[in-house]
């Protein structure tokens, strides 16, 4: 989809085109594409100005900000409800978006990953949501492992 914008608030939002004779590019999800989507429980924003770049997600897309806790120096929410939060870049680069991918076990994902050629980038980190660990795919990319804490 293309958002065209004025002022602070998006304006329209209008499907996208393609590059041939400008039909209409169409997506059907196919049985089971939510559920894997649900997978998809969180997003880390790693960040060197966290203000800037929240403020940046409210001004574009309208996204509500609040502030963290713990190591996360805003939390993005909808409804009050956080679903990602900016984070100190630190070891890593800044820039980067991690999805957290809900795993039904943590050590079993994290040894499959690296058999498949991707490299632990932080080791387990427990918090009060549950059990997280960051691989680089064999490309580079930052994905997170969790598992969530026991209800």
């Amino acid at each position: 989809m293309a958002v065209r914008a004025s002022g602070d608030q998006p304006d329209e939002v209008e499907p996208a085109r393609g590059g041939h004779g400008g039909e209409e590019i169409s997506h059907r999800l196919a049985a089971g594409d939510l559920d894997r989507l649900r997978r998809l429980v969180w997003f880390d924003l790693t960040v060197a100005d966290g203000a800037k770049i929240a403020g940046f997600y409210q001004r574009m897309f309208g996204w509500e900000a609040g502030p963290g806790a713990g190591s996360y120096q805003d939390w993005l929410t909808d409804g009050g409800q956080p679903w990602a939060g900016t984070v100190p870049a630190g070891a890593l680069p800044a820039g980067r978006w991690i999805p957290y991918v809900a795993v039904d076990n943590l050590a079993v994902a994290v040894s499959k990953a690296v058999d498949l050629g991707s490299t632990v980038i932080r080791d387990k980190l427990t918090g009060p949501a549950g059990n997280s660990v960051i691989v680089a795919d064999p490309g580079g990319a930052l994905i997170a492992l969790f598992t969530p804490a026991a209800g």
